[in-house]
């Protein structure tokens, strides 16, 4: 496939600051480091994929009676569950939401972020993934038998698509730790496009 030079980009251009296209698109958006920031187009839909399994189960919980006939919303662990379930994803949300506040003012400001900040852009980027699969799991064993057996199950898919989600290099918690650590160091990043 022929791709005209005109229409090729170096990565390597666009760290964030002044790239090719910022002086033609002079948003604030088109000056922040997509490879620190613009990988949360993963995190967004993992913290919706947490989100409706969260709705799916409370819902589910609303109606459903153990065995022995007690209402699974008044018991203790389930409302345990659900609350700890909510808590980390609205922590994840709370993380990405400040990293794209920190991001646009730097953007805003035409300033290069510290790599240090980059770097810690990427690993809140999936942590945030590892709070939304957390909760998914902690909801797991919530959707009993047809939750995980059944292959209509909205909850089996909400477990899939997470576990997709939190796959992706971006997201991937240990490499993602590993170079903010490393940075943290003063040692090199292992992402040359960070």
């Amino acid at each position: 496939m022929f791709v005209p030079e005109h229409r090729v980009l170096n990565t390597q251009l666009i760290g964030g600051g002044p790239s090719p296209g910022s002086a033609v698109n002079p948003h604030a958006l088109y000056k922040v480091p997509p490879w620190s920031v613009g990988t949360k187009v993963f995190s967004g839909p993992a913290l919706g994929i947490a989100r409706g399994a969260l709705e799916l189960v409370v819902e589910e919980m609303r109606t459903r009676l153990s065995v022995g006939g007690v209402k699974m919303a008044e018991v203790p662990t389930v409302q345990v569950r659900v609350a700890e379930a909510l808590a980390e994803i609205e922590a994840a949300h709370a993380l990405l939401l400040k990293d794209c506040e920190d991001a646009m003012t730097f953007g805003e400001t035409g300033e290069r972020a510290p790599l240090e900040l980059r770097g810690r852009w990427r690993l809140n980027n999936a942590f945030a993934g590892q709070l939304c699969l957390r909760a998914i799991e902690r909801l797991h064993p919530l959707a009993g038998a047809r939750g995980i057996n059944d292959p209509d199950s909205l909850f089996l898919l909400a477990w899939r698509d997470i576990h997709a989600a939190v796959s992706q290099i971006t997201m991937a918690w240990d490499i993602q730790a590993v170079n903010a650590g490393r940075i943290m160091f003063g040692l090199a990043s292992l992402d040359p496009r960070l």
